[in-house]
């Protein structure tokens, strides 16, 4: 059983036609710096014990079926300074203004679930951010300024990418070019 391997620092299982929930299991592996569950058939609430789970850099769980609102204890894996990946699942509720947290994070794709509310502009705070997904979701508002202001380069290093809608994308940069 995966649990036993409790030195582990890299699981990768995408793409495996995984079913059922996320293993209890793979929260025994406490010094786990990469996971990558992503592109399977996983169900269910993301569970909290991810937070268990404080070594972690890299979160890629994204196209899967994942309901319910992301667990609060991701934001504090202050560690996560490469991807969190969460794209493609059925997600829903506020993007919690907690991500502000994350300020290692370079990769962030919440892309295709059904999120609401505004983006958070704590998003505008993460200074190691490069990659931005959030389209294909039912956020409400304009682009927060904070996230165009802190990318005053977005046309100088096209290593930023902003993916929210075109017509988002748009207004993000008329605010950036009209600051």
């Amino acid at each position: 059983e995966i649990g036993h391997l409790t030195l582990l620092k890299n699981v990768d299982l995408s793409s495996n036609l995984l079913t059922g929930s996320i293993p209890n299991a793979i929260f025994n592996l406490y010094l786990i710096e990469d996971l990558n569950l992503a592109h399977n058939s996983l169900i269910g609430e993301i569970p909290k014990e991810i937070g268990d789970l404080t070594k972690l850099s890299n979160l890629q769980i994204e196209s899967n079926f994942f309901n319910g609102t992301i667990p609060s204890e991701i934001f504090l894996l202050r560690g996560l300074d490469r991807l969190l990946r969460l794209g493609g699942n059925l997600l829903t509720g506020n993007i919690p203004s907690d991500i502000g947290n994350l300020t290692l994070l370079r990769d962030i794709d919440f892309s295709a679930n059904l999120f609401t509310g505004s983006i958070p502009s704590e998003i505008g705070s993460l200074p190691q951010l490069k990659k931005l997904r959030l389209e294909s979701n039912n956020f409400r508002g304009t682009v927060p300024y904070e996230i165009c202001e802190s990318r005053r380069k977005l046309f100088i290093f096209p290593s930023f990418h902003l993916y929210i809608s075109t017509q988002v994308l748009l207004l993000c940069f008329t605010i950036c070019s009209h600051a």
